[in-house]
């Protein structure tokens, strides 16, 4: 094999995750601008009043809360047998989605555990806002990026049904890649979340 051919799927890959990244410092820079309200300064020499000042106004629902800046990874243990959510028999389709649904909660269930144990961000506690959904869909020549992808987008589908508290179906952002070094039917998801816990 050439050098050049060897280098094509490294540097497909590289591309996928450079765009991810760049779409999620885009998101943050959008959301988590927010800035707190500026209080007005007293004058110098300015007699100080002993009536408190009045509250001002109330700024919930003002606008949309600010992102946690440090994304939590979960990692989907689906198997070879949860690929035929892409195919044409509905039972297979059916079982797959059933074992991915339970597989999504199971993701969840052990970030769960080790972030209380690391003192970290625990998913099942705050509200996703953006995710990254990387699969892996193997054939028998190696991995389908284009299935992998169609793939990853099903199980997007999935995440609000695994775990509506988490994973509201609307306006969470999904986006799809592909994953060439996973095992079949594995996924990686990156949620970026609010940074207030519900």
């Amino acid at each position: 094999m050439s050098r050049a051919g060897r280098r094509g799927p490294r540097a497909e890959l590289l591309a996928g995750w450079l765009f991810a990244d760049l779409l999620i410092v885009l998101v943050l820079v959008v959301l988590g601008g927010q800035q707190a309200p500026v209080r007005p300064q007293t004058p110098a020499g300015a007699a100080r009043s002993s009536v408190p000042p009045s509250p001002g106004p109330s700024r919930t629902g003002a606008g949309p809360p600010g992102l946690d800046r440090t994304p939590v990874v979960i990692e989907v243990l689906g198997d070879a047998g949860d690929q035929r959510i892409l195919g044409a028999d509905r039972a297979a389709r059916d079982r797959a989605r059933r074992s991915l649904v339970a597989a999504v909660r199971a993701a969840v269930a052990a970030q769960k555990q080790k972030a209380r144990d690391r003192h970290e961000v625990v998913l099942a506690d705050r509200r996703a806002a953006v995710c990254s959904v990387f699969g892996t869909y193997r054939t028998g020549s190696g991995v389908g990026s284009e299935q992998s992808k169609r793939y990853a987008e099903a199980v997007s589908r999935l995440m609000h049904e695994a775990v509506p508290a988490v994973f509201p179906a609307d306006p969470v952002f999904y986006e799809q890649y592909h994953d060439l070094g996973a095992p079949a039917g594995h996924l990686t998801v990156k949620v970026f979340v609010f940074a207030d816990p519900r």
